[in-house]
């Protein structure tokens, strides 16, 4: 919406806007600001090299409304998040729309729904809705697939990272698989979760109230941010904290929390990861930013020098410099003999470097089977490999003995049945 402002210009009244994202265009290499134009129903993609400082003024670029042709009637057209990838594309979050993230072209025309979250039915459920009618139908509760609330683009590995709220099924557990997903161009989610447990915030929760009458509840992820080596951060706004993962899904580290102090998380919005680096001694410096609703504020985060140190061995590691590694993931351990990942990095080096045995006891203290049971298998192989002749010999001589043992007892019942044959 917007008037004439009688200098050859119109203004613009935004309407709740509701995110911003700025990037370069690749055709014309524009510099674009974006914005999510949530009352009004539209994106609004403003030129941001034609900014005039005396006017405070932007052209605008490019408008992004409801694919009338495309879409039901019935479907709304409110954007909350939107994003664009290396070729253009705009990916859009709609508020309530459940069939998964609006796709567009660079010029603005609607391709389709990518990345959508399925709803989870256990078996017997699947097997009464095929057989109800649809008057039975009609009085059961609409399932519909759960919504996705932030998005960000790795221009990393050209992915597309997501949240999504958590959803509790009828047997109490959560629909987890969907709470961050790590989308594809395809449209799938190729996520890894090969931590301990699941990427999903807390793990464990108190679903009833507990003796300080005060209920707990599942993370409720509502932002992710993602560095220049894969390694992704998601904040809970249930519990203000912010949860860091990497490639392979394993937990790094869980910092920040609720509270009366400047820097407390007590309704975080976004996140963001910002590199700077240091105009004496050129170093870089990952920081994080949040903004939280409740102070009105953006809150950066430096990194700890624990945390610094678990940062240079999951990069290292992630750049397959194994054995580089371990230098950090000993000062790890040395800092926190509890973290258990450190013992399991300084076991990966190992097994590198062939030392299966010392291998296996750090694996034992991560508490790794599977890397201890390949550590174990080559140490094994290598045991009967050097003791093979001994290990032969030793047989040989105990199948001699065997034999010779089972000759004589031949040899002694068949004097035993002799005697008796013949009456001695």
């Amino acid at each position: 919406e917007g008037s004439y402002n009688g200098a050859g210009y119109i203004k613009l009244y935004f309407n709740t806007p509701t995110c911003t994202y700025r990037t370069v265009n690749p055709n014309t290499g524009k510099d674009l600001i974006y914005i999510c134009d949530k009352g009004n129903n539209q994106v609004v993609v403003l030129d941001a090299t034609t900014y005039d400082s005396t006017l405070g003024t932007y052209e605008v670029y490019q408008v992004l409304t409801k694919p009338e042709d495309e879409l039901d009637e019935s479907i709304s057209f409110v954007p909350k998040k939107v994003i664009t990838d290396i070729q253009g594309r705009f990916y859009v979050i709609v508020e309530n729309e459940t069939f998964g993230i609006m796709q567009f072209s660079i010029e603005g025309k609607f391709d389709r729904y990518t990345g959508t979250n399925p709803i989870t039915l256990t078996p017997w459920e699947i097997f009464w809705r095929n057989f109800s009618s649809e008057e039975q139908l009609s009085t059961q509760k609409t399932l519909n697939n759960i919504a996705f609330n932030s998005i960000v683009y790795s221009k990393e590995d050209f992915m597309i990272y997501t949240t999504s709220l958590a959803i509790e099924n009828k047997n109490g557990t959560l629909n987890d698989k969907v709470m961050i997903k790590k989308i594809n161009p395809s449209g799938d989610d190729i996520l890894r979760r090969n931590g301990y447990n699941v990427p999903m915030g807390d793990v464990k929760y108190v679903t009833t109230r507990d003796w300080n009458n005060s209920s707990t509840t599942p993370s409720q992820l509502v932002g992710i941010t993602v560095n220049d080596y894969g390694v992704y951060s998601v904040i809970d706004q249930s519990k203000g904290r912010i949860f860091t993962y990497d490639t392979e899904g394993n937990l790094l580290y869980i910092s920040g929390e609720k509270g009366s102090l400047s820097n407390s998380l007590n309704q975080p919005v976004a996140i963001q990861y910002l590199t700077i680096e240091s105009t004496d001694t050129k170093a870089k410096q990952e920081l994080v930013l949040v903004l939280d609703k409740t102070s009105k504020s953006i809150i950066t985060y430096s990194t700890s020098d624990f945390g610094a140190l678990v940062n240079k061995a999951t990069k290292l590691y992630l750049e397959n410099d194994i054995i580089g590694a371990e230098e950090y993931w000993r000062e790890v351990v040395k800092m926190n003999s509890n973290y258990e990942l450190g013992y399991v990095g300084i076991g990966k080096s190992l097994l590198r470097q062939e030392k299966f045995e010392e291998a296996m006891e750090y694996f034992k203290l991560g508490h790794n089977s599977v890397y201890y049971s390949k550590a174990y298998q080559q140490y094994r192989d290598i045991v009967l490999k050097e003791n093979f002749s001994l290990i032969m010999s030793g047989l040989v001589i105990t199948g001699v003995g065997l034999c010779v043992l089972f000759f004589f007892k031949y040899q002694n019942k068949k004097k035993i049945g002799y005697k008796k044959e013949g009456g001695k």
